[in-house]
């Protein structure tokens, strides 16, 4: 039977429920991060857990009135560490193992996990080691952790991507080039655009937006190749913008890693394998009531190019904000801020 990642994460909460109303239950499926306990319960005679682990005492009052509390042990006064560590460690180590198997034990070895949320951002769980994402993949554990919080995934089977099932703070991919929204009014849903020119043509719905001054409102499908909510999230049926007009979607065309609705964002558009050329940056205010500044972030390799900001004023306002220049190696050489209608790249 298939179980997905939503449906694996609602039977720990339960499991995790069920624990805590029965008392007699073990903790060990809680040991996601290898910790030795999850409550006082899972140590041994009156030792007590704190940040998971099992300690004799957290203060000299958890000791006897002739012993003292040292780094978690009880001590007598005047005595060594002997008696003390001797006494709590045996009682400690041998109902656990006998209970417990904990995560970094079934899984061993360096970068072991369990799934994507176990390894670093654009890492995916391979065999139960962190390792690079195949380019296809069979299960959710082959696709790469996403950027921003590591929640509940899916997995386009055909372009090996892993979505995001919810919103966390965006975080840049440690390689290719990612660009990043941000504004600072709660009150409304920015959205960031990406679009490989040219010319430049915003991908929106809406007949009352004007454009420009580098951006030009175009007949569809010409404006395909804008990355936005519509079309650019994974596992978004096609049509999706294709930057490398090779015909299929993959490394170098963007993906719509965040897709903030309410708050202050962030979004973040992510490219792995960039082509050359030029891009450029937009924000569309799809609802807003009152002014904001929109914060454009640009990466490359997870190092930050540059930030600039634009202004946005009620519902349908759009700003170009910037157009970056990337090289045939796929590096970033150069931002133009062009809040003001002119690239300042050569």
């Amino acid at each position: 039977m298939f179980v997905d990642k939503k449906t694996t994460m609602n039977l720990r909460l339960a499991l995790a429920l069920a624990l805590a109303l029965v008392p007699s239950a073990t903790s060990c499926d809680l040991f996601l991060n290898g910790a030795d306990c999850a409550a006082d319960g899972d140590c041994s005679g009156s030792d007590l857990c704190i940040e998971g682990s099992c300690i004799e005492c957290a203060e000299d009052s958890d000791c006897d009135d002739d012993e003292n509390c040292n780094d978690g042990d009880c001590e007598r006064d005047g005595g060594g560490e002997g008696e003390g560590e001797g006494e709590g460690e045996g009682e400690g180590e041998g109902e656990g193992e006998a209970d417990c198997v904990l995560l970094e034990e079934r899984f061993e070895g360096e970068g072991s996990c369990a799934d994507a949320c176990d390894c670093s951002v654009g890492v995916a769980c391979v065999d139960n080691v962190c390792a690079p994402a195949p380019t296809t993949c069979s299960s959710d554990l082959d696709c790469p952790r996403p950027v921003g919080a590591c929640v509940p995934q899916s997995c386009d089977p055909s372009f090996g991507d892993c979505a995001a099932e919810g919103e966390g703070e965006g975080e840049p991919p440690s390689s290719g080039i990612a660009f990043e929204l941000r504004w600072d009014i709660d009150s409304g849903d920015i959205d960031i655009h990406a679009m490989k020119g040219t010319p430049f043509c915003p991908k929106v719905s809406s007949g009352t937006v004007t454009f420009g001054p580098i951006t030009q409102a175009c007949v569809p499908p010409a404006d395909e190749d804008d990355c936005t909510f519509a079309n650019c999230s994974p596992g978004q049926q096609s049509p999706n913008p294709d930057w490398d007009d090779d015909g299929a979607r993959g490394a170098a065309d963007p993906v719509l890693q965040l897709d903030d609705l309410a708050g202050l964002g962030p979004e973040l558009i992510t490219v792995a394998a960039p082509v050359n050329g030029a891009y450029l940056i937009g924000a569309h205010a799809f609802t807003l009531t009152g002014t904001t500044t929109a914060t454009v972030r640009v990466f490359d390799d997870g190092l930050l190019e540059a930030t600039i900001d634009a202004t946005l004023n009620g519902d349908e306002d759009w700003a170009d904000v910037a157009i970056v220049h990337v090289n045939a190696s796929g590096s970033v050489t150069c931002v133009g801020d062009v809040t003001d209608g002119v690239d300042e790249c050569p």
